[in-house]
């Protein structure tokens, strides 16, 4: 009998996630993200100095070493600089930039498509594109498989 008691047990849990399947709840539930064209010009800085109210590092060394999330500095507000790593926008820290993509509003984070910095002739020149490192790593083959 009390074999028979868990196999029902067990029927009722399988045709209630058939019926009901737990990977397909709540998908309509979650908002989509509101993605907008941006391009907004400000300065580079890190996190951790912004929240400590300090606008550029003196050792730009040690900086680097403890900063591992950067922000744009603009007079609207701070932008996170969503899928450039440090190794990219600790080599800009405190230059005047200006960061064209896509941002999703509510937290205020950018997919950059193009990072531009502002030169000494008053124009402005692009460090980093998305579309050159998607070319590099499709034509150059950066992820060729050995032979």
């Amino acid at each position: 009998m009390e074999t028979l008691g868990k196999y029902l047990l067990f029927l009722v849990m399988v045709s209630f996630i058939w019926v009901n399947p737990v990977w397909a709840q709540g998908e309509a539930d979650i908002p989509k993200a509101s993605l907008v064209n941006i391009t907004a010009e400000g300065k580079i800085n890190g996190l951790h100095c912004y929240a400590r109210d300090t606008q550029f590092p003196i050792n730009r060394t040690v900086h680097i070493g403890v900063e591992k999330d950067y922000c744009l500095m603009t007079p609207k507000g701070i932008y996170h600089l969503s899928n450039l790593g440090s190794e990219v926008t600790s080599l800009h820290v405190g230059h005047t930039m200006r960061v064209t993509g896509k941002l999703e509003e509510v937290s205020k984070s950018v997919f950059v498509n193009k990072l531009d910095m502002l030169m000494d002739d008053g124009k402005f020149k692009t460090v980093w594109a998305e579309k050159d490192l998607a070319k590099a790593v499709t034509e150059e083959g950066w992820f060729r498989q050995s032979e």
